[in-house]
C-alpha cells in the first residue's frame, strides 16, 4: 500500500463545490496539503475536475482551490452500520500563500 505524502487531519469543513454542470454544498471530513475527502452524494468519476470554496472556522476569506477526483466510494449504508459516501480529491497547484494557510489549519487541528 502506498503511503501518503502529506499528513491528514480529521475536520468538519463546509465546502461549496463547483462541477461542470452543478453546484453542491458538501462537507470535507479530512484534509491534507495534497487533498481532501469530500463527503457528498453526487456521483463522480476519477479524473473529473472540481473547484472548491472551503470555509475555515475563524477565517474571513474562504480558501479557493481546484482539484481532481482520484477515487470515489458509493457503498450503500446498511442498517446499524455507518458508511460514508464521498470522493477523494487531489488538489491542483496551490499558491504559496494558500499552501501556508492550509498548513496553519492542519497544524492547529493536529
Amino acid at each position: 500500500m502506498e503511503s501518503r505524502k502529506h499528513s491528514r487531519v480529521t475536520c468538519n469543513l463546509r465546502a461549496g463545490c463547483f462541477w461542470d454542470d452543478v453546484f453542491t454544498f458538501d462537507e470535507i471530513v479530512n484534509v491534507s496539503e495534497g487533498g481532501a475527502f469530500l463527503q457528498t452524494v453526487r456521483p463522480s468519476q476519477p479524473k473529473e475536475k472540481v473547484s472548491l470554496r472551503i470555509f475555515f472556522p475563524r477565517v474571513k476569506e474562504p480558501f479557493d482551490v481546484n482539484g481532481e477526483v482520484v477515487w470515489s466510494t458509493r457503498k450503500p449504508a446498511r442498517k446499524k452500520s455507518f458508511s460514508m459516501q464521498g470522493i477523494g480529491i487531489r488538489f491542483s497547484f496551490l499558491e504559496e500563500e494558500l499552501k501556508n494557510r492550509l498548513r496553519q489549519f492542519i497544524d492547529s487541528e493536529d
